[in-house]
């Protein structure tokens, strides 16, 4: 189920904080196109945050944020 997967990419999130798309992919062996969606369903919703890698320009990081992460806790 969607809900299931975006609450288990959201718990992966907050146990990562920073982390890239890729390497939610990669812990939680999720195809890229149903990662977008979700991730895209998570920040429209505000529970997540997006930002560009100090690193890397062309990477992004992901955080929790709001409601989601006072949840989380």
């Amino acid at each position: 189920s969607s809900s299931i997967r975006r609450a288990i990419i959201l718990v992966d999130i907050d146990q990562n904080p920073g982390t890239s798309p890729t390497g939610i992919m990669e812990r939680l062996d999720i195809h890229k196109s149903a990662l977008t969606r979700e991730i895209d369903w998570l920040f429209n919703y505000g529970c997540i945050m997006r930002q560009e890698s100090n690193h890397d320009g062309r990477a992004i990081e992901l955080m929790t944020c709001g409601y989601s992460k006072k949840a989380l806790e």
